[in-house]
């Protein structure tokens, strides 16, 4: 499952893989070079074998799963605490606290079912940057977002 962080909870998508691909004690994330013929863009997947997990444009990503509705999910008050060893960065944190995005998603049934069934896996994170165009500043500026990956 990969859920899109940015200033909230933006998008939650789950995937069917492999088990091969997803007990591993670390993720391979894998990405592979593309081209539309009008730019180049990244394909994301966890093992040579598997089909992509998403597209990395310039300013947006393409997920190949459907996405799950935001406000539809069941919350709780109880937040499931962050064992921070289980933390696996795909990119340079560069000083940003993973307590910060686990409180986003930490309240969240989807996210307890997935780590009462596999405690021990890696929660995977990995940082992107967009720029998307402001007109107030007549520019374009930077976003960041994250992708939390989990598995069960």
């Amino acid at each position: 499952m990969l859920l899109q962080v940015g200033e909230d909870l933006e998008g939650i998508y789950e995937y069917q893989v492999e088990s091969t691909a997803s007990q591993l004690d670390s993720f391979h994330l894998i990405h592979v070079l593309m081209n539309d013929g009008n730019e180049e863009y990244r394909g994301w997947k966890l093992a040579s074998n598997q089909p992509l997990l998403y597209e990395q444009h310039a300013n947006h990503i393409n997920f190949y799963a459907p996405k799950i509705a935001v406000d539809q999910l069941e919350k709780s008050n109880e937040h499931l605490p962050l064992d921070t060893t289980k933390i696996q960065w795909f990119s340079n944190p560069n000083g940003i606290e993973s307590h910060d995005i686990w409180s986003k998603i930490s309240n969240l049934a989807i996210v307890k079912a997935y780590r009462a069934q596999s405690p021990t896996t890696k929660i995977g994170i990995e940082r992107m940057v967009f720029y998307t165009y402001n007109p107030d500043f007549g520019f374009s500026v930077p976003s960041e977002k994250y992708l939390v990956f989990l598995v069960k």
